[in-house]
């Protein structure tokens, strides 16, 4: 046993003035600063941040890398070990729902926030057919800021299309002021609340409310999306030039004018408004 001890002592001094790490010291290497890992932490914001390897890795106890080894601690669920909150909603993204949380996040570095792949309207692209097209020159609030999250959450939602509010997908209703509750994130919920007005619409027939005409019902309340676009529109006001009902295209038929505009729908006959002038002769 003395021998041993002595050859293992002579053998460790002769490594080092080699200057060659004996192998008890190549053991502790990390994974990050051997060379087939080196590019893991390249930027400062690292994840998790203070945790090694290990934290989310099985400790490899043989050769590695080696064929059929599975190095990740939990596939599809290890994410949830620390972010347990992200699928307890009604409504779940698609990739959250199949666990597979790296198809938008990078799970090692990113110089992204919340080490997302891209910026938001190049990852939301990268699967959803994008909602704007060249031909559009009219722009909805926050998507014209490409902010796809203003109105949808990222892992999931208590309300369909991953809405961050309640807005109903009918085209009629039965009118309450939550109805279309995601609207009015942005707008002014006044626009609907009286049948005259002076200036909280500029959908009125001299003072007259179309707005709260159209949309202020117990019953049979029409929808905000059977007149415009979600998302972008060639017209003004984001005002569409038709709607899908079963397999016909309901034309708009809406020109917009000075001080108002009219419509041509295929669910009244043409009429038209105008912000200066009254006439009696306007029906409903």
């Amino acid at each position: 046993m003395a021998r041993l001890n002595l050859f293992l002592t002579i053998a460790t001094l002769w490594l080092t003035c080699l200057n060659v790490a004996p192998a008890f010291a190549v053991a502790k290497q990390t994974c990050v600063s051997a060379k087939c890992h080196n590019d893991m932490q390249k930027n400062a914001n690292v994840h998790p941040k203070n945790k090694s390897c290990q934290f989310c890795h099985k400790a490899i106890t043989r050769p590695h890398p080696e064929v059929g080894t599975k190095t990740f601690s939990s596939s599809g669920t290890a994410c949830l070990e620390c972010h347990e909150t992200v699928t307890d909603f009604d409504y779940l993204h698609a990739p959250v729902a199949a666990g597979d949380c790296p198809a938008c996040h990078n799970p090692h570095t990113s110089k992204k926030n919340f080490f997302l792949k891209y910026k938001e309207q190049k990852l939301c692209n990268t699967c959803h057919n994008p909602v704007i097209s060249k031909k559009d020159t009219m722009i909805h609030g926050k998507s014209k800021e490409i902010q796809c999250t203003s109105c949808h959450t990222q892992h999931g939602s208590s309300y369909p299309n991953l809405l961050v509010s309640e807005y109903s997908s009918a085209y009629f209703n039965n009118y309450n002021d939550k109805t279309y509750a995601l609207c009015f994130r942005c707008h002014k919920l006044d626009l609907l609340l009286y049948p005259k007005t002076s200036y909280n619409t500029n959908f009125r027939d001299g003072k007259r409310n179309l707005h709260y005409l159209h949309v202020n019902r117990p019953t049979r309340s029409i929808a905000c999306k059977m007149c415009h676009k979600t998302h972008a529109s060639v017209q003004p006001m984001l005002m569409a030039d038709k709607v899908s009902f079963g397999n016909w295209q309901m034309p708009i038929g809406f020109i917009a004018t000075k001080n108002g505009g009219s419509c041509t729908p295929g669910c009244h006959k043409a009429k038209t408004y105008d912000r200066t002038i009254r006439r009696k002769s306007r029906g409903g």
